[in-house]
């Protein structure tokens, strides 16, 4: 399991996330092959972490790779649609993608 600190400008908390399942995993790797996180797909400051934490619904991390890279999946109901954010575990910096419609 995953552990994560978030630092929101209401206050610090844990979010816990577990391993994606075999399909969500492919539908995030899907994205990162087809170069769709990309500048273009980026979420600038106007989406606040806050507004999707609630749902993060999994992680995806390759153990075996010492590159520090995972992605967060994210489903927001009221929109339909996901994101991703990819954690770069090394430095600790972050970029959030989408919206990818369901």
């Amino acid at each position: 399991m995953l552990s994560i600190a978030v630092v929101v400008l209401s206050g610090f908390y844990w979010l816990s996330l577990n391993t994606c399942s075999e399909d969500n995993e492919r539908h995030v790797k899907q994205h990162f092959i087809e170069g769709q996180l990309i500048a273009d797909s980026e979420v600038g400051k106007e989406k606040d972490l806050a507004e999707i934490s609630d749902g993060a619904i999994c992680k995806v991390k390759n153990e075996a790779m010492s590159d520090g890279l995972s992605f967060i999946l994210y489903r927001v109901e009221t929109e339909n649609a996901d994101y991703i954010r990819l954690v770069n575990g090394l430095d600790g910096s972050s970029k959030l993608y989408g919206p990818f419609y369901q």
